[in-house]
């Protein structure tokens, strides 16, 4: 089974270095949890809207990264200084499949 978390946000003006020597921090630690499997993100330059895709084999491993203690700092400061807003889903995948154009 493959779990999906959908991390969507709108990041504030300000304290972007902060906001990313937390970022890179835990885009590496991340890869640490067993059962962690992918994720990548994208945020739209002007809006400052972004969404964050990550794909974990188990929902412990959803739940350790939860309970990660420097998450859990992260979290905080998102409340205070990173976001405007943030939202998270947890999905069960039932189906994924991809097409490639062939050169």
């Amino acid at each position: 089974m493959t779990y999906t978390v959908i991390f969507r946000s709108k990041r504030t003006d300000s304290n972007s270095e902060l906001y990313y020597e937390h970022n890179d921090k835990l885009q590496e630690k991340i890869k640490t949890i067993p059962g962690y499997i992918k994720h990548y993100g994208v945020r739209h330059p002007e809006t400052r809207e972004g969404i964050t895709i990550v794909y974990f084999e188990t929902l412990d491993a959803i739940k350790q990264w939860r309970d990660d203690f420097e998450h859990i700092e992260a979290k905080n400061l998102a409340k205070t200084h990173f976001y405007e807003n943030y939202s998270i889903e947890i999905l069960e995948l039932q189906k994924s499949y991809e097409w490639v154009k062939e050169n």
